[in-house]
């Protein structure tokens, strides 16, 4: 599976004035879970509160979490049939389903989460089951946090 992204970028010029920095369309790559599961991540940061200027972090090798004070914009998509290996990360993550439908499954259950769908998952075990025979695709986006998860 892999999936195109245009992702456009606003900055200043030289004169303080807003513009688009970049305007590009972007391809998926393989991985997170398996290679079957196509990922992107338009953006992240390396700081609490983040820098408005710099250079453009995606230009440096991928990162599974974000460094500490630090988040990432993601976006998977899920083929059908795939069902992901458990897995916590010491982060908060904020999901939303874009297109279709997934089994979040947790160690004690599952619930299934449908376009539209928000989801704020606190550094939990937790898996994605795609179940329904067609692609599913959300984005995330994970911040370093602070705290012992139980």
């Amino acid at each position: 599976m892999s999936f195109q992204t245009r992702r456009i970028v606003t900055g200043h010029d030289a004169a303080g004035k807003s513009t688009i920095t970049s305007d590009e369309v972007v391809p998926s790559v393989p991985g997170r879970f398996d290679d079957r599961v196509a990922r992107y991540d338009p953006w992240m940061t390396d700081s609490m509160p983040p820098a408005l200027d710099g250079a453009d972090p995606t230009k440096q090798p991928s990162i599974t979490t974000p460094k500490p004070f630090g988040s990432i914009f993601r976006i998977l998509e899920i083929p059908p049939d795939n069902d992901t290996t458990k897995h916590k990360t010491p982060t908060i993550d904020y999901y939303v389903i874009l297109e279709g439908e997934l089994y979040m499954t947790m160690d004690v259950g599952e619930v299934l989460c449908r376009t539209g769908d928000v989801i704020v998952q606190r550094s939990t075990n937790h898996g994605w089951d795609n179940r329904s025979g067609k692609p599913a695709v959300f984005a995330e986006v994970l911040f370093d946090a602070i705290g012992t998860p139980s």
